[in-house]
């Protein structure tokens, strides 16, 4: 007898278990998907994470417009844009980038210390240009007030006889 009652009692006890409410009417309920969390990504490379995270500096160029002047198309010319970091910590430049593949800049890679001056090589390839060219690089670092910086080059290519 003891047994019976024992497995009768587990039956209701199941059963009693799976029922939703007291009106079960056949419902589904739905219910919330855990959220889903994604690792944070590694900012993209110049996007300026960089230069906005750290400690803000100042830099001052010499010139921040350079005049090629006359040039035939084709010419290949390149200018180093010299810059002091004026503030009063490390100067890093994240990224700097020409404003179409003919204009490419160099720079440096390690941090300028206050007072010490250096220099971003700008390279440009009149190959296919013609006319009044004004070509800019825009530079990326930890400087204030703003973490972009313009510099620009200018040049008038002459048309290639053979066009």
């Amino acid at each position: 007898m003891k047994k019976l009652v024992l497995v009768f009692g587990s039956a209701i006890l199941v059963f009693a278990s799976c029922s939703t409410s007291s009106t079960n009417t056949g419902e589904v309920i739905p219910s919330q998907p855990a959220p889903v969390v994604l690792p944070k990504a590694a900012p993209e490379k110049g996007s300026g994470e960089e230069s906005i995270a750290r400690s803000k500096t100042k830099m001052k160029f010499k010139k921040m417009v350079h005049d090629f002047g006359r040039l035939k198309e084709g010419e290949k010319r390149e200018f180093n844009f010299e810059f002091t970091n004026t503030g009063e910590e490390d100067l890093y430049i994240e990224n700097c980038k020409g404003s179409c593949g003919c204009t490419v800049p160099e720079w440096p890679k390690e941090a300028i210390k206050p007072g010490q001056s250096a220099a971003i090589n700008v390279k440009f390839d009149s190959t296919k240009k013609e006319k009044d060219q004004e070509k800019s690089v825009t530079i990326t670092a930890n400087t204030e007030p703003e973490i972009t910086t313009v510099i620009k080059i200018k040049a008038y290519v002459e048309p290639s006889a053979a066009k």
